[in-house]
């Protein structure tokens, strides 16, 4: 006997329902209901909210309408008091305007640290040692505050603060040097130069930047002699390089031949502080000379990098010393060095004809922003012509450039095209140009006189 197939083929087991038009399927409706009931409660929640903030609006604006009838009676009374004088009641028209509303006060700036305890004057030397001894219990063992409020009072005590330095340093744990050597230097207390160098041969390894630097800052001969040797060590790299950035602080004209070789052979963060101390040596009067002609002497022999860092020392010489170089380093292949050069140049408001020569024949754009950068500062009439050619540049720089020195020269501005500016200038019209001319003199007259007194107020040029 053959057994029933658990199938038939021709009977399919799987029935379809039948299509339905106009009816969603039977599912749909409890999906719908789970999607409602979430939006209901959002919507009921935002409701209670809402009228939640209008109830508490209302009360506030209950409270408020006491305290402002309490204000008025106030003045109605201050007004009525005996030595007043009466005020007649004003009309519609008599009534002042309202103020406008004031904008919010900036927030007040954070006050330094300081404590009650150290609020008295300091008027002995007992005074101070006491003091001493408690700035070095707080610096030990305070809070930060209570250790930036300490160093703030020794500060505060100035020659008294410089005179118990030294034993403090000298005796002073690892917690509180950092703050005495901040102290040190703040006071300009030379007397601590030799313990702090006693304290940092002592352990190289443990000593902090802050005393690196504070040496840097008080200078002298231990200073820079401890500057020199730890510059030269390998066996700290960190301190080698705090000592480099303390150098640029204490360096002295002798150290030019030193710095100068640096700045073609030296790693990067030795070139940068090379160039510190050349331009701090650049901008003091007793050194300005000397740093001149030994620049000038190594300039023919240095290119690329170094000759942009030669530059930049020579940008920070005094005008008197630095012309001569400036003019031949504005001719230079290479077009950061004629930048460099031209922001020099720029100072000198005798020298803006030069620039105005440059311009016509410059063809780097930006050489031509610094020139029109320059020329902004001291505007030239022979410039405009160039300007108003540069001003229709392609190149956003340039063109904005042109603006600006076109805006410094006449006080107005036209855009950024050449014939607006030209409609205004009356170009090409004799009466126009002899106007554009009279205009530009008189601003020129006030310029040149403000930037003379300038000059002489920075010593650049001597008083006629």
């Amino acid at each position: 006997m053959l057994a029933r197939p658990l199938y038939d083929d021709k009977k399919p087991q799987v029935k379809f329902a039948p299509k339905t038009k106009g009816r969603p399927p039977a599912g749909a409706a409890p999906h719908l209901v789970l999607l409602a009931v979430p939006l209901l409660l959002v919507l009921c929640i935002g409701g209670a909210l809402a009228a939640r903030h209008l109830r508490n609006a209302e009360q506030e604006a209950a409270a408020a309408e006491p305290a402002a009838a309490e204000t008025s009676e106030s003045s109605q009374a201050a007004v009525s008091s005996p030595g007043a004088l009466p005020l007649a009641p004003m009309g519609a028209s008599e009534r002042a305007p309202m103020a406008p509303a004031l904008a919010p006060a900036k927030p007040a700036a954070p006050e330094l640290p300081e404590l009650d305890e150290f609020r008295a004057p300091v008027l002995s030397e007992t005074d101070a040692a006491a003091r001493m001894k408690r700035i070095l219990e707080l610096l030990d063992k305070g809070s930060s505050y209570e250790k930036a409020a300490a160093c703030r009072a020794l500060v505060n005590m100035r020659d008294f603060g410089a005179r118990q330095l030294p034993a403090a340093i000298a005796a002073a744990n690892e917690r509180a040097l950092p703050w005495l050597c901040d102290a040190a230097a703040e006071l300009k207390a030379a007397e601590a130069v030799r313990p702090m160098v006693v304290k940092a041969l002592a352990d190289p390894a443990k000593i902090p930047n802050n005393l690196v630097a504070a040496l840097g800052k008080l200078g002298g001969a231990e200073s820079r002699e401890f500057c020199l040797q730890s510059m030269k060590q390998d066996r700290y790299p960190v301190l080698r390089q705090w000592a480099w950035e303390a150098f640029a602080d204490c360096a002295k004209a002798e150290d030019l031949p030193m710095l100068t070789e640096t700045l073609e052979k030296g790693e990067d963060y030795q070139r940068e502080n090379a160039a510190a101390a050349l331009g701090r040596l650049a901008r003091a009067p007793e050194t300005a000379a000397q740093l001149a002609r030994h620049l000038e002497a190594r300039l023919g022999a240095l290119k690329g990098a170094e000759r942009v860092s030669i530059a930049r020392a020579v940008v920070e010489l005094p005008a008197s010393h630095a012309q001569s170089m400036l003019a031949g380093l504005s001719r230079d292949a290479d077009p950061q060095v004629r930048i460099l050069a031209i922001q020099g140049l720029g100072r000198d408001p005798f020298v803006a004809g030069m620039l105005c020569s440059m311009l016509q024949l410059e063809t780097d754009e930006r050489v031509q922003v610094a020139l029109m950068k320059a020329l902004a500062e001291a505007p030239q009439a022979e410039a405009v012509p160039d300007l108003l050619r540069l001003i229709d540049s392609n190149a956003y720089d340039v063109s904005k450039a042109a603006q600006k020195a076109l805006i410094a020269a006449y006080g107005v501005d036209y855009g950024y095209r050449a014939a607006p500016w030209k409609s205004w200038l009356g170009m090409g019209e004799a009466e126009g140009d002899r106007n554009r001319v009279k205009l530009f003199q008189s601003l020129e007259r006030k310029r040149q006189a403000e930037r003379l007194a300038a000059l002489q107020a920075e010593h650049l040029v001597s008083g006629n």
